[in-house]
């Protein structure tokens, strides 16, 4: 060990948890390092390619997926892992900065266990979120869609409907973001 403490798990793990960042924006990755280095071993990838087949050399706990990048995109990386018996079970974060109906059903379809609105979050409730999908691995439980509608054999169109609506209401954030720098910064200087 490092000296750094361990995460605050519901058992005694001595070791870290492992969490996977793929996101193809530098600015990001390194937010995204930041934010958990301190609590969990984090490894990154830019593309999902080369995050899909970091996993299979060292199966994460959590990996967070950015949806939009060249080559392989999130939802693409996000099948890949639902589809191999290896990585089936891994819990995935999706990150994204389009809070679209589309983009949202694309997510929940390909098997997210959550998601995250990049411009619409703070530090503290993306730790939660990470943290509750962590606990649900160490109990065994569903996904955090399933905790949430609390029956595990659901109808997809309303757990898509759900998160949803979760995402429209983080939509004039994200439609006034515009993207630039600037704002990124910001954004990243009120997480630290």
């Amino acid at each position: 060990m490092n000296g750094d403490t361990p995460p605050l798990n519901s058992s005694s793990q001595i070791r870290r948890r492992h969490i996977l960042v793929v996101d193809d924006d530098p600015l990001f990755r390194s937010l995204m390092t930041n934010v958990l280095r301190h609590d969990f071993e984090v490894a990154v990838a830019n593309d999902g390619a080369d995050g899909f087949y970091q996993a299979l050399d060292h199966v994460p706990d959590l990996a967070v997926l950015d949806i939009q990048m060249p080559g392989w995109d999130g939802i693409k990386t996000l099948k890949a892992f639902r589809a191999h018996p290896v990585l089936a079970k891994v819990k995935v974060v999706v990150l994204t900065s389009d809070s679209s109906r589309e983009t949202v059903l694309a997510a929940i379809t390909a098997g997210a266990d959550d998601f995250v609105i990049k411009t619409a979050f703070s530090r503290d409730e993306f730790r939660g979120k990470l943290n509750a999908l962590l606990r649900q691995v160490s109990s065994g439980k569903g996904s955090e869609v399933e905790r949430q509608l609390g029956e595990p054999s659901r109808d997809d169109s309303d757990e898509a409907g759900q998160l949803v609506g979760a995402a429209a209401a983080t939509s004039s954030t994200v439609a006034s973001w515009g993207g630039s720098v600037e704002v990124l910064q910001e954004a990243i200087d009120a997480w630290e």
